[in-house]
C-alpha cells in the first residue's frame, strides 16, 4: 500500500509539471485584444477602399437631445478588418458626448467589403463624421 501511495504522489507531481508547461488556446477576449493591436493602413494606402455590405444601422438621435433641439456631430475613428467588421471604435471629436456614443454604437454594427493593398485584404482605419440633425 506504501509503494501504491508513494505511486500516486509521484504521478500527481508529474501531471503538475506537464500542465504547467502547457498553453490554453486563446480565448475570445485574448482574440479580441490580438485583434485591437493588429496593424492597419491608412486608407490612402490602400489599393482599393472599403466599402459597405450592407444598409449601414443609422444612429439613435439621443432623446434628451432630440427633446431639446439640439443638433451636433460626431467624428468616429475605426478600422475595417479583413473579415469585414469594424473594430477599434472610437468618437475622436464630438459636439456633445451623447453624440459620441450614439455613433460609436452604430458604427460596431456596420460590415464593409474590406479594403485590397496588393490584391489581398487589409486591415484599414477610417475616420468618418456622423451628423445629428433634427431638420431630416
Amino acid at each position: 500500500m506504501k509503494t501504491f501511495t508513494r505511486l500516486i504522489v509521484v504521478m500527481a507531481s508529474a501531471l503538475v509539471i506537464v500542465l504547467s508547461g502547457c498553453q490554453s488556446a486563446p480565448s475570445a477576449s485574448d482574440k479580441t485584444a490580438s485583434e485591437s493591436t493588429a496593424p492597419y493602413y491608412d486608407i490612402k494606402d490602400t489599393d482599393t477602399k472599403p466599402v459597405p455590405r450592407d444598409t449601414r444601422a443609422a444612429p439613435r438621435y439621443p432623446i434628451e437631445m432630440k427633446r431639446r433641439g439640439i443638433s451636433g456631430e460626431a467624428v468616429i475613428s475605426f478600422v475595417v478588418m479583413t473579415d469585414g467588421r469594424t473594430d477599434q471604435v472610437k468618437a475622436v471629436r464630438v459636439s456633445h458626448d451623447v453624440f459620441g456614443g450614439a455613433a460609436v454604437e452604430a458604427v460596431k454594427q456596420w460590415s464593409f467589403k474590406p479594403a485590397t493593398k496588393d490584391g489581398k485584404p487589409v486591415n484599414c482605419r477610417m475616420t468618418i463624421p456622423i451628423v445629428f440633425n433634427l431638420s431630416r
